[in-house]
């Protein structure tokens, strides 16, 4: 049986990520990791999965891509750019050729890396900034 820990984290990600990518676009990162964690225990191929309920083996599928999707952007705020393209990387490798949104989040996150890189050297924007949200 998964623990509540585990199903909060599967549920954030098989619900299309709504919470995880809520928390990366408001820059609440640090409850990301965690459920990311969760995750990748679930995804180990040395867990014994046979007690889990799957209602969708599509979605569970696809899940190691969206893992390292969100990975990379997680890299892409820490200003990471090698960690950035790593993981996309991972996730365009992990993702089916027809699945487009980790294939395309992929994609867009390591232009966009190479972009900003580029741009924040000659703002001279010290590394970690990007993409958080100023509070206040």
């Amino acid at each position: 049986m998964l623990g509540p820990g585990l199903m909060a984290a599967l549920n954030a990600l098989l619900g299309r990520g709504t919470r995880i990518g809520a928390l990366i676009v408001s820059g609440e990162i640090a409850g990301v990791e965690p459920l990311l964690e969760g995750i990748e225990r679930w995804l180990d191929p040395s867990v014994d999965a046979t007690a889990a309920i799957v209602f969708d083996h599509a979605e569970l599928a696809r899940l190691p891509a969206h893992v390292e999707v969100y990975r990379a952007a997680l890299a892409l705020i820490a200003g990471d750019t090698e960690g950035t393209i790593a993981h996309a990387n991972r996730a365009l490798d992990f993702a089916e050729p027809s699945d487009h949104l980790p294939r395309g989040s992929a994609a867009a996150l390591v232009v966009n890396r190479s972009r900003i890189a580029v741009w924040s050297r000659k703002l001279r924007i010290p590394s970690g900034c990007l993409g958080r949200p100023q509070k206040g």
